[in-house]
């Protein structure tokens, strides 16, 4: 890089040297020009040193998580105000926005030194604030409905000190505008529950597992009888609690399926667990259908019959392509910038020195 920049100070064009030496292939062809950019748009450590440039100015040897960059300012475009009426929606919720912000540090203030203030109860903090307390329904250790599920809140609500103690809990921020304080009303010890209070569910678990056992049985028995060669239309009728999608040929996203107009389910009706194992399936090697057997997440069984690979009829526009190869060809560059990197490292004697780097941290 030292030695591009020799060159450039040299005389040397910036764009003949761009197009022999940049690994950004999109950026070199156009001689390393770049579109007009504003602040925020690159790396940070590209900014820094882009905007403290002046016009026809050449940057030392630029790192970002990128690589290593020169950069030439060719020209400023200075900012211009705008009129008021333009920004004035604009500043005006800015302003809301913060006087809302200020509103509720202040709240938060009050409710984490009044709750500490007076550790028995949580009145003094609900009077300052005109709020006022709600009692939540009961929950376990494992958490409860909406909020009561939060590990934060369920951390405090078990700890000793609201627990046992019968303290205030630390203040719980729930989201970035949702802050909570809690304190115990009841407690319920954890009992072994009766027969009767179970029973139900586990009669209820018991003919969900028979079930579940029962619809494995019968894909086992499908798939036997596919294997034998019979068809699923036949295997279809002769059972209710089966059904049968043909969707013909389908791709790995749904625009890409080619709909089956004699069919009464659509191919679009693919959930896309299904989509996912038929992508993951080997080819077929023969005219001879793979089959593969999976549990869907709702506890059906489905079995895959898969009879053939075909090149999708519906490419994507140029546009598309463009821009997948734009990202592989950063990708490559960026790893071989990687790689050289970490060559220079294992190939350099380098000291450090740990009480420097860690003042820095």
């Amino acid at each position: 890089m030292n030695e591009i920049k020799s060159k450039l100070t040299g005389g040397s064009s910036f764009a003949e040297l761009a197009q022999e030496y940049s690994q950004d292939q999109f950026s070199a062809k156009n001689g390393g020009r770049l579109d007009r950019v504003s602040r925020g748009q690159n790396d940070p450590a590209f900014d820094n040193v882009l905007f403290t440039l002046k016009e026809g100015e050449i940057s030392e040897p630029v790192r970002t998580q990128f690589g290593f960059h020169l950069i030439k300012l060719d020209k400023i475009f200075p900012g211009k105000a705008k009129p008021f009426e333009e920004v004035k929606q604009r500043l005006s919720q800015e302003l809301k926005h913060q006087k809302a912000e200020r509103i509720f540090y202040e709240g938060q203030t009050k409710l984490e030194n009044l709750t500490y203030q007076h550790q028995d109860s949580l009145e003094p903090a609900a009077e300052a604030l005109g709020e006022q307390i709600k009692t939540s329904p009961l929950f376990t250790r494992a958490g409860g409905a909406q909020q009561f599920r939060n590990p934060d809140l369920l951390g405090e609500a078990f700890s000793e000190e609201v627990l046992f103690e019968s303290l205030n809990s630390n203040l719980i921020k729930l989201s970035e505008d949702h802050l909570i304080v809690i304190r115990l009303k009841q407690h319920i010890p954890a009992k072994q529950k009766s027969f009767e209070e179970v029973k139900s569910l586990a009669e209820s678990q018991l003919k969900q597992e028979r079930a579940q056992q029962r619809v494995v049985e019968l894909a086992q028995q499908q798939l036997q009888q596919l294997n034998k060669g019979e068809s699923p239309e036949s295997i279809v009728s002769s059972d209710k609690a089966i059904t049968w999608n043909n969707p013909g040929y389908i791709g790995r996203d749904v625009k890409y399926d080619v709909k089956q107009p004699e069919q009464n389910t659509p191919s679009n009706k693919i959930s896309a667990e299904v989509r996912r194992a038929l992508f993951s399936m080997k080819k077929p090697a023969s005219e001879k259908p793979m089959l593969h057997t999976m549990t869907a997440a709702n506890g059906d069984n489905i079995i895959i019959v898969f009879r053939g690979v075909r090149e999708n009829p519906e490419k994507e526009d140029q546009s598309v392509q463009d821009a997948v190869q734009k990202q592989l060809t950063q990708a490559i560059s960026q790893t071989d910038t990687a790689s050289v990197i970490e060559y220079m490292r294992t190939h350099s004697d380098v000291d450090i020195n740990a009480q420097n780097q860690e003042d820095d941290l």
